[in-house]
């Protein structure tokens, strides 16, 4: 079968609407797609074209669009980084408002730009916490605030979560003590909570950047509590590393009710400390607006 390109693109706006027209066209201009897998994708539109247009087809069920990824071939840290095309995927902007987030108002730095491994001019790649940031800013704007208020926000989130703070949520007192000592002596702010109440409350008020959670706490669940950290305004964006000694949590269950990581009893308080700094490192890393 011969493709013809210009038909194609054309198709593609008709069909799919101007959204995945322009997916598809930066998905191009990225070379994020083989020649074998650009055929392939041709072919489904072809397929599907000919479905639409013929009245005999018009009854079978559509066949999926979506953009083929490359799976197999995708760099090791494609997960610690996204490009332009990622975000605008997933926020509903124009690249002209995501230039001024970057360059105009320093909601974020510049992409580090990399020759496209397969020879197809020059990718920019973001860290991956851009695409969350420009979710947020969006959400913001819609909702009324100005680039000044936004600039605020940003600012007092980013300066709470690069202070040293902990909170150890733990019923076993012997163990949150020794645990706390630990921590102070490695240059962190300390607070302790021995409930599920207590917890969500101290996290409130104290702003932990990071929260040490155990599951099994007297009346109410430690996922329960990851749970409603996560739904707060106020404690959404902590590190929550959950602590277990039970066997009946996993990982999964832990990861479904929004924690960060998971550890299990006895754990090991070096390990646990290099994580820690590993989150505080990172959330330096976020840009303050200026």
């Amino acid at each position: 079968m011969t493709f013809d390109f210009g038909q194609s693109a054309l198709r593609t706006f008709l069909i799919c609407g101007n959204e995945q027209a322009q997916r598809f066209s930066d998905r191009l201009n990225a070379g994020k797609d083989s020649k074998k897998i650009f055929k392939k994708y041709l072919l489904q539109l072809h397929l599907l074209y000919i479905m639409i247009v013929d009245e005999n087809l018009t009854g079978l069920p559509l066949p999926n669009l979506e953009l083929m990824d490359n799976s197999n071939s995708k760099n090791n840290n494609s997960e610690d980084r996204v490009t332009a095309a990622d975000i605008l995927k997933v926020v509903p902007i124009t690249r002209k408002t995501l230039w001024l987030w970057q360059k105009k108002y320093d909601f974020f730095p510049d992409p580090v730009k990399e020759a496209h491994p397969g020879g197809k001019g020059i990718v920019g790649y973001y860290p991956a916490w851009v695409e969350e940031r420009c979710k947020q800013v969006y959400s913001l704007q819609k909702n009324g605030h100005t680039i000044s208020m936004i600039k605020e926000i940003l600012k007092k989130e980013a300066e709470d979560k690069s202070t040293k703070k902990v909170l150890i949520v733990d019923d076993e007192k012997k163990f949150a003590t020794l645990l706390k000592k630990f921590f102070v002596k490695n240059d962190y702010v300390v607070e302790v909570a021995f409930d599920g109440l207590d917890a969500g409350l101290k996290a409130a008020h104290f702003q932990p950047a990071i929260i040490l959670l155990d599951i099994n706490l007297p009346g109410l669940n430690g996922l329960e509590v990851c749970k409603n950290l996560k739904n707060n305004p106020r404690t959404k964006n902590m590190t929550v590393l959950v602590i277990s000694a039970s066997l009946q949590y996993t990982e999964k269950a832990v990861l479904a009710a929004g924690g960060d990581m998971f550890f299990k009893k006895p754990v090991n308080f070096s390990e646990l400390l290099d994580k820690c700094n590993d989150v505080i490192s990172t959330n330096e890393k976020i840009t303050i607006p200026s």
